[in-house]
């Protein structure tokens, strides 16, 4: 039974990628809907702090998902592009590798401006 489930998503991986990257999209819709537009109705101070500080503050859940989804969008898709056009084995290595620590960075920067506002 295990060995069928491995079979079948090891025959069909670009599809459940190609699925995965398209409802991460669509998610990402309303989440940067939420996370860009509605600090700008409830914004008195027109200051880039004080919009930063009602974005971080409103619901950092929903923040932290929207962060999370990006990234997530985003090394799928630079992983992509890495498998499909760069053709030398080592290059692809150190090019996932980068784009791995790149993201990785990217959320701890994304960690630290959200506790120090």
């Amino acid at each position: 039974m295990l060995q069928n489930i491995f079979n079948f998503v090891k025959h069909k991986h670009g599809s459940i990628h190609w699925w995965s990257h398209r409802f991460i999209a669509l998610a990402l819709v309303p989440l940067s809907f939420w996370v860009i537009v509605t600090p700008l109705f409830s914004l008195t101070d027109k200051s880039v702090v004080a919009y930063l500080d009602i974005m971080f503050s409103q619901n950092q859940w929903l923040f932290a998902i929207s962060c999370i989804l990006l990234i997530w969008h985003i090394r799928s898709g630079l992983e992509g592009l890495v498998e499909d056009y760069i053709h030398g084995e080592k290059s692809k290595i150190v090019a996932v590798f980068l784009i791995r620590v790149l993201l990785l960075e990217s959320l701890k920067y994304i960690y630290l401006c959200s506790v120090v506002i």
